[in-house]
């Protein structure tokens, strides 16, 4: 809500006005994915930008900032590198097919680096995040269906469902450990996820990913399966974080340590800052997605979700910036878990 005013506020302001009151060292805009069509894996989650709507994008950041590897981020943060420019990391999250045949092409032409974190579960279509699971089940309607779907959704509530935002507005709401639940809508109404998995592939394949990371790109991990952290124990954390950055040191090589918190680092466990960045730290980089949030660790960076936007990277970032203005007049500016470690 908020944000929602400041976006409104922010609109008829200059941007150069507003980025000069900040003086950002750094902004992070990330993406999931940019094609001329919403895939149905993803047609509830969020908006999916046009190559031509990124490629206007890019263009916007080469104006204003200057884009570096995520290698360089601590110490760009530390001031051990000066740049003339405001520093811009672009990344891109959950490792979908279209990075390869339709973003990198578009980064290339610009000579603009980017980072791409990637869940190992879900590399070679070997499975699907289970958000992208629920998009497919909400997105199933048809004359045949619709009546099965109502009936099996109405099972999961106390509420009898009787039209389709009521129906999409529960299967959106299961969560990382309602497995049972998500697969048996599935088969409900006959949506069969493997099938989608290999006749439309959307996930990159490890041989994709090995061409990028030979190109140039950096890969990071992004967490086995995709959980929101507040879900989970510390040790599993830790686990997820730690085998995704792992296999991505064994498998794409002369990469550095790089990790993205799925979905928010928030309730994230305290101790997990302290295991892998702090005085012995483990990671060259970790990041969260909390918006324009300065911490006091140079090895965390939070991130602007552009997709939320639908003024698009311009007003998203104006508006994370004047955001930051408003909370730093009371003092909920940076990241105090930063400060932790």
């Amino acid at each position: 809500m908020i944000r929602s005013v400041v976006k409104a506020i922010s609109k008829p302001l200059p941007f150069g006005f507003i980025k000069s009151l900040v003086k950002p060292s750094l902004v992070a805009p990330f993406y999931h994915t940019v094609s001329d069509k919403q895939p149905l894996h993803l047609a509830s989650l969020y908006r999916v930008y046009t190559p031509d709507q990124f490629q206007k994008h890019l263009l916007f950041y080469l104006k204003h900032f200057e884009p570096i590897s995520a290698i360089d981020v601590p110490m760009v943060l530390s001031g051990q590198r000066k740049l003339k420019k405001t520093a811009i990391l672009l990344s891109f999250d959950d490792g979908f097919s279209e990075i390869y045949s339709v973003v990198e092409p578009i980064l290339s032409k610009y000579s603009v680096p980017a980072t791409f974190f990637v869940n190992p579960n879900f590399v070679d279509n070997k499975d699907m995040l289970f958000r992208c699971k629920l998009s497919l089940i909400a997105n199933h309607f048809s004359a045949t269906s619709s009546r099965i779907l109502f009936d099996a959704v109405s099972s999961l509530t106390d509420k009898k469902i009787t039209n389709e935002q009521q129906a999409k507005k529960v299967i959106l709401s299961l969560g990382y450990n309602q497995v049972e639940q998500i697969h048996g809508l599935a088969t409900d109404v006959g949506v069969d996820f493997s099938d989608y998995l290999q006749r439309h592939k959307p996930y990159l394949t490890l041989s994709q990913l090995l061409a990028l990371g030979k190109k140039g790109y950096t890969l990071g991990g992004h967490s086995l399966s995709h959980p929101l952290f507040s879900e989970i124990p510390l040790e599993v954390q830790i686990a997820e974080i730690q085998q995704s950055v792992d296999w991505v040191q064994n498998n794409i090589p002369n990469q550095p340590k790089l990790f993205a918190f799925p979905f928010t680092s928030y309730g994230a466990d305290k101790q997990l800052y302290q295991h892998f960045i702090g005085n012995n730290p483990k990671l060259d980089l970790m990041v969260g997605t909390s918006g324009y949030k300065p911490t006091a660790n140079s090895r965390f960076v939070h991130r602007i979700p552009v997709e939320n936007c639908i003024s698009g990277a311009k007003g998203q970032i104006k508006a994370e910036l004047l955001y930051y203005l408003g909370k730093k007049l009371i003092a909920k500016h940076t990241d105090t878990l930063g400060a932790m470690v």
